[in-house]
């Protein structure tokens, strides 16, 4: 108040100050048109001044009067969130991939030999479901039977060859049989003529008869061994042409069995490509055939699932899996079988193919090659480890446990798995503990 009174006393002084001096101006003897401008200049610069004090006054005045300003106290958040108990145990999760059905035993039927179509079975319809042996289609056969008829004429004829054959060896031995006894003979004669010659019981010239005779038997029973060598050579060659023939004869009966087509296994017949009167060249295709009772799974484990799952006690091949197949407003569950591991990475996927073979396959007649499924490959095992939703971790090493009094609390946890919504951690965990499920921002 004080200060504001000294003002106010400054600013009247200087007021009568300017009024004594602009009195002075009019009444002096050097009143005149300067002095009078100058007092109102003054009058005009003072006012805008004396407004802006008196102003301060009045807001010094209520500043001074009104009440005192009492500091503000900051009040902790309470927010409502949903916890979960912490519970540790062993947990297995599942490992959620997608696969396509495809047929075990997959083969494409083709045109054995050449010809028309002359019949098609009852069966040979696009997707129609045919047993082992079940007739496809059958080629005209007249061609081939002709084939068979001739081959067993060759035959006959070759085995009458071979039997005139083996009869002219059987003579020649023994034509020879007789050459030896005569030689034999000749021999001993010849000996006594030699024998007597020297007592002079036979003439020189009688020897030497007796010795051209043994010489031209002997010529004789060479010529009959290199005679019955050649006929036996002949009887080898015919016993080949024999065999050849019969070759042929198989042959021609195989092509003949060829002209009806049967399925090979019990299957589903797709792509078909022949009918009644369509004429077919030697491996035409004429239909798919994809066996209905081996039906397989394929899917892609990335490389990091493949070696998890690989070091685990079970290994990968021999593991159980499941199926599932959303058909409509229905769910078809299956089990499978995995059976072995596909030969290299895939580029594409950066993964690794497995196979695995579905079971009871009688009961999954609705199943078809092409089909997409869920595919629940069971994971490796984890000891003592907390299962929690997946809102509750933060940063994939955090967690948030309510404490005694209603505080949160951060835990540092290690992931181990995911499963589905949820997860799988351990670490700073106790049994029984609540943690925050609710997403904080």
């Amino acid at each position: 108040m004080l200060n504001r009174e000294k003002v106010s006393a400054r600013a009247i002084s200087i007021g009568k100050e300017a009024g004594a001096q602009q009195g002075k101006g009019l009444s002096g003897t050097d009143a005149g048109l300067w002095p009078g401008l100058s007092g109102k200049l003054v009058a005009k610069a003072l006012l805008p001044v004396l407004a802006l004090l008196a102003g301060w006054a009045v807001y010094a005045r209520l500043l001074s009067s009104g009440p005192a300003p009492v500091a503000s106290q900051k009040h902790e958040t309470v927010h409502p969130v949903h916890t979960n108990r912490i519970k540790l145990a062993d947990h297995q999760p599942l490992l959620r991939l997608y696969g396509e059905i495809r047929a075990g035993r997959r083969v494409e039927l083709r045109a054995l030999v050449a010809g028309k179509v002359q019949k098609t079975g009852r069966a040979f319809r696009e997707g129609a479901l045919v047993k082992k042996g079940d007739l496809l289609l059958r080629i005209d056969p007249f061609n081939y039977k002709g084939a068979v008829v001739e081959a067993r004429a060759r035959i006959a004829e070759s085995k009458a060859r071979l039997k005139e054959i083996g009869a002219q060896i059987k003579a020649e031995q023994d034509s020879i049989r007789y050459s030896r006894e005569q030689l034999q003979i000749s021999a001993r004669d010849m000996e006594r003529a030699r024998k007597l010659v020297r007592k002079g019981g036979v003439t020189r010239q009688g020897a030497d008869a007796r010795a051209l005779v043994l010489s031209q038997r002997r010529q004789s029973l060479q010529g009959k061994e290199a005679n019955l060598k050649i006929m036996q050579a002949r009887a080898e060659a015919q016993r080949a042409v024999l065999e050849s023939l019969k070759w042929r004869l198989q042959q021609a009966r195989r092509n003949l069995h060829d002209t009806s087509l049967r399925a090979p296994f019990n299957g589903h017949l797709a792509d078909l490509a022949a009918n009644r009167g369509k004429l077919l060249n030697i491996n035409d295709k004429v239909a798919t055939l994809l066996d209905n009772r081996w039906m397989e799974v394929v899917f892609t484990l990335s490389d990091q699932q493949y070696g998890r799952l690989l070091a685990g006690k079970k290994g990968l091949v021999g593991r159980r899996i499941k199926l599932r197949w959303q058909l409509g407003e229905r769910v078809l569950a299956y089990e499978a079988v995995i059976r072995r591991v596909g030969a290299q990475i895939a580029a594409d996927s950066g993964g690794v193919q497995v196979y695995a073979r579905l079971k009871n396959i009688k009961n999954a007649k609705a199943l078809r090659a092409g089909a997409f499924v869920d595919v629940l490959v069971p994971d490796r095992f984890y000891r003592q480890v907390a299962k929690l939703p997946q809102t509750a971790l933060y940063q994939e090493s955090k967690i948030y446990v309510v404490g005694e009094d209603g505080r949160l609390q951060e835990r540092k946890v290690r992931l181990r798995a995911i499963d589905g919504e949820s997860v799988l951690v351990d670490g700073d965990l106790r049994e029984g503990e609540r943690v925050v499920t609710t997403r904080l921002s």
